[in-house]
């Protein structure tokens, strides 16, 4: 979704980029995250282990490490030209996978609830700015649509593609891991780091594009997760 949205505002303000020239910036800072989130996180890891064998750090501020871990992947990154987001979301995805097989699941559990709480506290940031972005925002059909199109369609097709090749699942599986699957945090963030110099228009887009997409996967929820659960009854009857 980001980048569609990136697409479509270079098309409307006129700042519209050669696609090789995008392309190049894209592959540049993903490149630089993603060496950042490799390098760090292996060695991070490494460290705690190291250290967890020899209890060299109180259990009771363990959790906060993976919160510093992630912090420290995004400051090197940013620094050295790459994407954050992607260097810090890489990083989790690569630390879950390094350390879940020992036998200490604390240290991720217990930032879980860390990670809980900031998503929470970014919620309602953005429930308050949304307030406030409703009472001047100049509303009209071709914003309504964008924010439709964004939310139902632009978000479900990707992933729906990524899943072509799980054979194990079924259309209506798939669906539904496209429908819920990419939630509006990441977009959120991205709202609320470029509120002082982003164009009044990508706010607008983005506030609605979000609102939209709460409302319509809040009220479809109960509705697939309750079709799921008589098609389980089903087969065990």
């Amino acid at each position: 979704m980001p980048v569609f949205l990136f697409l479509f505002l270079s098309w409307q303000l006129g700042n519209w980029q050669p696609p090789m020239k995008m392309l190049e910036f894209m592959f540049r800072e993903v490149g630089i995250a993603l060496v950042v989130a490799i390098l760090i996180t292996w060695s991070a890891t490494y460290l705690i282990r190291y250290s967890a064998r020899r209890h060299f750090f109180e259990k009771a501020s363990s959790p906060f490490l993976i919160l510093s871990l992630a912090i420290v992947n995004y400051s090197v990154a940013e620094a050295l030209g790459g994407s954050g987001f992607v260097a810090a979301f890489v990083a989790g995805l690569l630390f879950d996978y390094l350390y879940r097989p020992s036998k200490d699941m604390r240290l991720i559990e217990e930032s879980e609830h860390i990670a809980e709480f900031f998503s929470y506290l970014i919620w309602c940031l953005f429930g308050a700015y949304s307030y406030w972005q409703l009472q001047s925002m100049d509303l009209s059909w071709s914003k309504l649509v964008f924010a439709l199109v964004a939310a139902i369609l632009v978000r479900v097709i990707p992933v729906l593609f990524s899943l072509i090749v799980f054979n194990g699942l079924n259309f209506k599986e798939k669906f539904t891991l496209a429908w819920f699957g990419p939630r509006g945090l990441a977009s959120i963030v991205f709202t609320l780091m470029v509120l002082d110099s982003a164009d009044g228009l990508l706010n607008e887009l983005a506030t609605l594009t979000i609102l939209t997409s709460v409302f319509i996967h809040g009220i479809t929820t109960r509705p697939i997760a309750n079709s799921f659960s008589k098609k389980g009854l089903a087969k065990r009857d």
